[in-house]
């Protein structure tokens, strides 16, 4: 049953993001091979808080992570960490870190404009977005280029009485930015002016009331998009006009099945490289939830539930060749490795792979 998950694939990095309630381990890195699903950790960093967002540039060696912290030595917001990656090694050596001027940075992505590169962090609790600009190498520069701060909140649940910046996703052709607020029930839908060197808003969409919008994926292809909303655990697949700037909810489908009555909420999504299939995390019913994606609506029909084997999948990823997903279980310390049917696609649990790792929250795979 696991024989196409032991032959051998390619030899890649994953880079481990944590909280560090239980160990000092911010950041772990491990060589992946992306067949077998056999991994070796080669690195810990420690000295770095709450690593809970990872992300890579495309055009460096650069690694960017996100500490999810209130303060910095008294002073209020997070920081944004800035990582040299050793090519040969894939080893991390720290280069700068800025602070971020708001709380709980959660999120972190690379804009890089024709003339502009800039990083951008979601500040969940602040309900802001920092925007630094970076060097041409990568590094960190200051001082702040732009904070955007939302105001205003749906109030359809305790946990929407203000703005709660979750995600800022990069439009493929870099020309939009989408920010998810879960406190406000919206997707807001940025872009880069670059007579005022900041980011203007554009456009925005409301989600369902108490929906709450966490993550957000485009469609690399099509002129879809895919937004997980937390609090009412489920997914809306979107319409993206690339040329207006704007979004058009299609459908809402459920994260869970109908029959679950459990405490839930739903947490990260992802495509597969192929676009054929769609991918939701759910925490409390623990599960990898599973849709196909019509090509020429971009409409979902149901495919699967499969459990993570452990509790609290806030993050997940799809290694490169889409074979194998990977699921950060938070409260039960484990990584879990899924072998990817690029037909069906359906998962297919590897236990003998399984990865012990303290409070993982993030995985990003180069």
């Amino acid at each position: 049953m696991m024989s196409s998950i032991e032959e051998k694939g390619q030899s890649v990095y994953m880079y481990v993001g944590s909280y560090t309630n239980k160990s000092d381990a911010g950041v772990s890195l491990y060589r992946l091979d992306t067949g077998t699903g056999e991994t070796q950790l080669l690195q810990t960093v420690t000295t770095i808080k709450n690593a809970s967002f990872l992300t890579t540039d495309a055009q460096t060696e650069r690694l960017y992570a996100v500490s999810e912290v209130q303060e910095v030595q008294g002073q209020l917001g997070g920081e944004v960490v800035s990582y040299e990656r050793d090519s040969a090694s894939g080893r991390l050596h720290e280069l700068n870190r800025q602070r971020t001027l708001g709380k709980d940075p959660c999120y972190v992505s690379v804009l890089n404009e024709k003339q502009s590169r800039l990083l951008l962090a979601t500040n969940y609790s602040s309900g802001s977005v920092s925007v630094f600009p970076l060097s041409g190498s990568g590094d960190l520069l200051e001082p702040l280029l732009q904070l955007i701060s939302h105001e205003g909140a749906s109030g359809a649940t305790e946990r929407q009485l203000g703005p709660h910046t979750h995600s800022a996703v990069i439009h493929p052709e870099g020309k939009y930015v989408v920010v998810s607020d879960l406190g406000q029930d919206k997707l807001i839908v940025y872009r880069w002016d670059a007579e005022l060197k900041q980011l203007v808003a554009h456009s925005e969409t409301a989600a369902a009331e108490g929906a709450g919008p966490r993550h957000f994926v485009f469609h690399p292809e099509r002129p879809y998009a895919y937004g997980i909303n937390e609090l009412n655990n489920t997914i809306t697949a979107y319409a993206f006009d690339g040329e207006e700037g704007k979004l058009t909810a299609l459908e809402t489908v459920p994260t869970l099945p109908a029959d679950f009555t459990g405490s839930n909420t739903s947490a990260d999504l992802h495509l597969d490289p192929s676009g054929r299939f769609l991918y939701g995390s759910n925490r409390g019913h623990n599960s990898i939830v599973v849709y196909r994606i019509d090509p020429d609506s971009g409409r979902l029909t149901y495919v699967e539930h499969t459990s993570t084997h452990g509790s609290s999948p806030r993050n997940f990823a799809i290694a490169p060749g889409g074979k194998l997903l990977l699921a950060a279980n938070q409260q039960t310390d484990t990584i879990e490795v899924f072998q990817l049917d690029p037909v069906s696609g359906r998962l297919t649990h590897d236990a003998s792979r399984s990865i012990a790792v303290a409070e993982p929250v993030c995985i990003h795979i180069v």
